[in-house]
């Protein structure tokens, strides 16, 4: 679903991808404090969000667990989780 979100106090466009809880896969396998998946075109950014930054969406504030750019580094997918979760 197309959103917008927050992040370093700059709004930016992208788009939610709901995840089953316990279903977020990373390389350590499957990360069950991520609530939701963000993508968003990597080229939106002057500095890409890292773990444990905090990114708001719909007036709630997230944790980025992981940022994962595609293949061409062209499109990043974030994991992000509830604040009380780190």
């Amino acid at each position: 679903m197309p959103t917008t979100f927050t992040f370093n106090s700059q709004t930016y466009n992208g788009i939610i991808s709901p995840i089953p809880q316990g279903r977020s896969y990373h390389e350590a396998g499957y990360n069950p404090d991520t609530d939701f998946q963000l993508m968003a075109v990597a080229s939106q950014f002057a500095t890409r969000p890292v773990p444990q930054d905090t990114i708001t969406v719909s007036g709630t504030d997230y944790r980025v667990i992981t940022v994962t750019p595609d293949e061409y580094d062209v499109a990043l997918l974030i994991d992000l989780g509830g604040i009380d979760e780190a």
